[in-house]
Order: structure tokens, then C-alpha cells, then sequence
């Protein structure tokens, strides 16, 4: 192999140098980004070992009922979430700790990704932020820049589920005086906010507990009850599985 020489200017010594490579594949295209990788499906392989099975997921309420039951059994995902997905996630958990950090400094962090669970359930809180003597429980959603055009003319009916069964949940295990719940919207393109209550919703109450009412009677045996959104099937974890176990869902609802 021939030898490959280049000039590296050295920022300390702030003199230039030859830095010598004896082997060429060590300059193979995309390094940072292959290795970034690695360590992304490291850190989410590490989070799928410690997820419990046996439990359902407060981050799939107001879901397919078929797809969060599979979740709570365990059963490994058919199509498993792509080297992009998981950057998209790890962008999200990044800009969540930034946030969490300001609030903790200002001293007005009460609770931070704090592990909820009872009987059949599992997940986590975001934060609860003290707001002179309110608390305040937040969801964060990390979302693209263009999602804040449409946040005033829709409402992402899972996102709501899922933070109002979080306020149940932390009423019966801490019995804290929450005076809001609130979905707090974050662009990954230029970090811009957006707060949403999920209490202006006024019919929130009935739709959560009728949703945790139904999927423990689906998984008692009652009708199968398929995906709620049309979007579901598209970025579903258990897609192929479903279709090979049951077909296409719609023609069948």
C-alpha cells in the first residue's frame, strides 16, 4: 500500500505537519457518521433490554390496540426503526436534555424524566415545571419546523392521551396539584416553542379512560380493535408482522 501523506494544521502548535496513514481504508468516506450510528443503536439496543415486558406503554396511548399489546408482550419489532429514525430520536432526547438543564438552573424543575408505573403501565414524565405556585406537567415533542404551521388547526389526539394519562397516573401515585398539562412543542430546525393545553380539550378525560378501559377488555378476548389513524400502519414497528398474521387491516375494518 502506498503511503498517503497530507498537511494538518495543529490549532496548539500552531505550526503544520505531516501526518502519515499506512493503510488507506482508514480514510473511508463517512466516519463520523458510521460511528455515530453505532453508538445510536448501542444506546437504543441498552434502552430495549431495560424496557420491561409485561407492561403497556404510556407513549403509545390512543393507538392501535394490537400494536401496544404485542409492545407489552415483548414480541421483537418486523420492522424495527431505521439509522435515520433513530438520529431523529436522538436529536429529540438531546434538545429534551437542554431544556430540562435551563429549567434545573432556574430552579424551577420539580420533576424530571421521573418513571410513572402502576398495575399495567409504564412510563415517563418530561417535567414538572413550578410556575410561581402552579405546577405545571409538560410533554415535550420534538417536531419539524413545518409542524407549527398546523399546530393551531389540529390536535395530535395521541400526544394529549398520552400526557393526560401521565396527570391520572401521578395523581394516584403522588398526589401532586398539577393545575396544567401541556404539550410543549420543540422545532429541531431552529428550536423554536410552542406550549398546548391539553385541558382546553374538554371531552380528554372520557376518551383516556375509555382507551385503557378497551384495551384491557381487547386483551380479555374481546373484538380485535385495529389502528384509530390511517398513518399508523405506515410507521408501525409490527407492520409486516401484521400483515402477515392478519392482512390488510382496512379492508378487515
Amino acid at each position: 500500500m502506498e503511503e498517503i501523506k497530507f498537511r494538518v494544521w495543529d490549532k496548539t502548535r500552531k505550526v503544520m505537519y505531516k501526518k502519515e496513514i499506512l493503510n488507506e481504508s482508514e480514510l473511508s468516506k463517512d466516519v463520523i457518521s458510521s460511528l455515530i450510528d453505532e453508538a445510536i443503536r448501542r444506546d437504543e439496543q441498552r434502552r430495549d433490554e431495560q424496557k420491561r415486558a409485561g407492561k403497556f406503554r404510556v407513549s403509545s396511548s390512543g393507538r392501535c390496540y394490537h400494536m401496544r399489546i404485542w409492545e407489552k408482550q415483548g414480541i421483537p419489532y418486523s420492522d424495527p426503526p431505521s439509522s435515520r429514525t433513530l438520529r431523529v430520536f436522538a436529536i429529540g432526547s438531546a434538545l429534551h436534555d437542554w431544556i430540562q438543564d435551563r429549567l434545573q438552573e432556574r430552579h424551577v424543575l420539580l420533576l424530571r424524566e421521573f418513571e410513572l408505573e402502576d398495575e399495567f403501565r409504564i412510563g415517563h414524565i418530561d417535567a414538572v415545571v413550578r410556575s410561581g405556585s402552579k405546577l405545571i406537567l409538560y410533554d415535550f415533542k420534538t417536531v419539524h419546523s413545518k409542524k407549527f404551521f398546523y399546530l393551531s388547526n389540529e390536535i395530535d389526539i395521541q400526544y394529549f392521551m398520552q400526557a393526560y394519562t401521565y396527570y391520572l397516573m401521578q395523581k394516584e401515585t403522588l398526589g401532586l396539584n398539577i393545575s396544567d398539562v401541556r404539550i410543549c412543542y420543540i422545532s429541531r430546525d431552529d428550536m423554536l416553542l410552542r406550549e398546548v393545553s391539553v385541558l382546553d380539550m374538554p371531552t380528554i378525560d372520557e376518551m383516556v379512560k375509555r382507551d385503557w378501559n378497551e384495551i384491557l377488555e381487547v386483551e380479555r378476548g374481546k373484538t380485535w380493535v385495529g389502528p384509530k389513524m390511517d398513518w399508523e400502519c405506515d410507521y408501525c414497528f409490527y407492520k409486516t408482522k401484521c400483515k402477515n398474521e392478519i392482512g390488510n387491516i382496512y379492508e378487515i375494518l
